[in-house]
């Protein structure tokens, strides 16, 4: 991205087999939301979508005020990046009422492989996330990479694959 990015919605769409081409990994997001300067993306909105069978279901690097709700993800395949994937420098993030299950790696996964800069401001609430990290032997749903997250997400409120309702620990 060489401008700015700000004031997107994309919603209702379903994104079902995208990996990337020959040259790639093979295990790219369905949508990618990445420019290597600050500030140029802002106020995206991903909401009523259906990601299927994709490497990941998103990527995000320089962004503010990020938006997912509502949406549906499974069989994710980049077991070692995460499903919901943001890779350095993301601010105000809100992820909610999203069903996220069967994924082979995490359902959030949170870094700065992909760009330098601490990520902060995180709400990950009224998720229902189950069967996560299938290719490893815990069912790992949301990680942060505490040496690069500035103070502490809020991660209350998700479902955690539990038929009782949100808890904090998982059931």
């Amino acid at each position: 991205s060489g401008g700015n990015l700000t004031n997107v919605l994309i919603d209702g769409t379903t994104f079902f087999n995208n990996r990337g081409g020959s040259g790639t990994t093979g295990l790219e997001s369905a949508l990618a939301i990445e420019a290597l300067t600050a500030g140029k993306q802002s106020n995206i909105t991903i909401t009523n979508n259906s990601f299927d069978a994709n490497g990941k279901a998103v990527l995000f690097f320089n962004t503010v005020g990020i938006d997912i709700e509502h949406n549906y993800v499974t069989n994710t395949l980049d077991q070692y990046s995460g499903t919901l994937r943001f890779e350095g420098n993301n601010q105000n993030v809100t992820i909610k009422y999203n069903t996220v299950y069967d994924n082979t790696g995490p359902a959030v996964a949170v870094d700065a492989k992909g760009v330098a800069g601490d990520n902060a401001n995180f709400v990950v609430n009224y998720n229902n996330f189950y069967g996560n990290s299938l290719a490893y032997g815990t069912h790992l749903s949301v990680a942060f990479d505490g040496s690069v997250y500035d103070g502490t997400p809020d991660v209350g409120y998700n479902y955690w694959g539990s038929a009782t309702g949100p808890g904090g620990d998982g059931p």
